[in-house]
Formats: C-alpha cells, sequence, structure tokens
C-alpha cells in the first residue's frame, strides 16, 4: 500500500486520499507527454522507476510490486476512458512489464538459537510453549499460527489442517482471511 489510512476514514476518503497521491507521481512523472504520444516505452520507464531505492519515502526503499501494479492500473484506466471517448485506438498499458519486487531475506534461526528458544520455553506457559515449537517445527506464517483452530487439528491422523489466517489493521481490527495462496492451504502431519 502507498500510505497506511487513518482508521477514522470513510472509503470514499480513503479512494480519494489514494487517487491523489497517484495523480501525483504520475503528473509529475509522464503528465507533460499528451495522451495519444504516450508509448509503452515511457510507461515502463516510469513503472521502472519505482523499483529504485528510495522512492518509497518512508522506507527509502523501491515499491512494493503492488503499488507499482497500482500505478499502471491508474494509467490504464485513463487510458481505458481515453479509448471509450474515441480519443485512442490502444492501450501502451498492456504492454508494460511489472518489475518483480525484491524478495526480503528471511530471518532462519540457527540451532544454537533455536535451542536457546527451547529454553527459555521451558518457563513459559503451555499456550506459548505450544505456539512457538508448534512454529518452529512446522515454519508456518504468523498468520496462520493465529488462524489455527481446534477443529483443524485431527489427533487420531496426527494431521493439521492449515486453511485460514488471522491479521490485524488498524482499519478493519482483528480478521479471518485466506491464506496467502491458494497454495498455503495444506495438511501438515507433526507427530503428537
Amino acid at each position: 500500500m502507498i500510505w497506511t489510512p487513518d482508521p477514522k476514514m470513510t472509503e470514499k476518503q480513503i479512494e480519494k486520499e489514494l487517487q491523489r497521491q497517484l495523480t501525483k507521481r504520475v503528473c509529475a512523472a509522464i503528465g507533460h507527454i499528451r495522451l495519444d504520444k504516450l508509448t509503452t516505452r515511457e510507461i515502463q520507464k516510469f513503472i521502472n522507476s519505482l523499483a529504485k531505492d528510495g522512492v518509497n519515502e518512508h522506507t527509502v526503499k523501491p515499491l512494493s510490486r503492488k503499488t507499482m501494479i497500482h500505478y499502471l492500473s491508474f494509467i490504464s484506466t485513463i487510458i481505458d476512458y481515453a479509448i471509450k471517448m474515441d480519443m485512442l485506438s490502444d492501450n501502451p498499458c498492456r504492454r508494460v512489464t511489472i518489475p518483480k519486487g525484491s524478495k526480503k531475506e528471511r530471518k532462519i534461526l540457527t540451532i544454537e538459537e533455536t535451542e536457546e528458544v527451547f529454553r527459555l520455553l521451558r518457563t513459559a506457559s503451555l499456550k506459548y510453549r505450544a505456539f512457538f515449537t508448534l512454529d518452529i517445527y512446522i515454519g508456518m506464517r504468523r498468520g496462520e499460527m493465529l488462524g489455527l483452530e481446534w477443529k483443524d487439528i485431527d489427533f487420531q491422523t496426527e494431521v493439521i489442517h492449515i486453511q485460514r489466517t488471522s491479521n490485524y489493521t488498524k482499519s478493519k481490527g482483528i480478521y479471518t482471511d485466506t491464506t496467502k495462496t491458494e497454495s498455503s492451504v495444506r495438511f501438515v502431519k507433526v507427530p503428537m
């Protein structure tokens, strides 16, 4: 997301602010080019510029792939309207490629760090021991761990069904959602 909305904002206010931010950056980059002179090359150059370090004003990193898609979609919508009004016959956005976002380097515990976690868990309550032990052995995402329900655990077959996540945002609070991808829905055999 481009910015974090205030939880008190209505959906219309959020949409209006997003449009304002998208418009500001798009106009600065390609707003000087007439629509009938706008080519795939110019749009691609703009989208590629969003993938450079320093573009995100808050993190000084590149924008996320999802945000780049928002920008391309925004430009494409404008051009589609121009096509509808018989001002253009083709949408150059259709030939633009979104750069693959940089993958975050994952922090993986060493054997020594894992042993230290288990040592610290010995004095923790049962819920924390169960939560972190399960997470270390299965490697589930945090939202998947929080989305587990008792009905997902089959103690007879020793299988856990991962099928939902539990998440939190300021605007929605705590909510249940589907897993990150379809392939994230899975069954995991765990010796109990």
